[in-house]
């Protein structure tokens, strides 16, 4: 999914938000602004798809809500990305 940020939000910064809320505590911070997020839902293997997000300037980031084996959110995992758009 891509969700938009606020200016200076890391993916630290994220990976701390999921693992509060996963863990029922309230975040430290809220990382995301604006508009819900945008991307696929889950699709099965083999399939894949391509997506072409029509992103204004600005700060964004690429994660999953998906949990792993052990039911833990990837994106409380670390498994984000923070990229800026200009």
């Amino acid at each position: 999914m891509l969700r938009p940020v606020s200016p200076g939000v890391t993916a630290t910064d994220i990976q701390l938000f999921f693992q509060a809320v996963d863990n029922g505590q309230p975040p430290p911070s809220i990382p995301f602004v604006g508009l819900l997020p945008q991307g696929m839902p889950v699709i099965d293997s083999p399939l894949a798809t391509i997506i072409q997000p029509n992103l204004a300037p600005g700060r964004y980031a690429l994660l999953s809500f998906l949990l792993d084996d052990e039911g833990v959110r990837y994106a409380a995992s670390g498994t984000v990305v923070v990229f800026d758009v200009v």
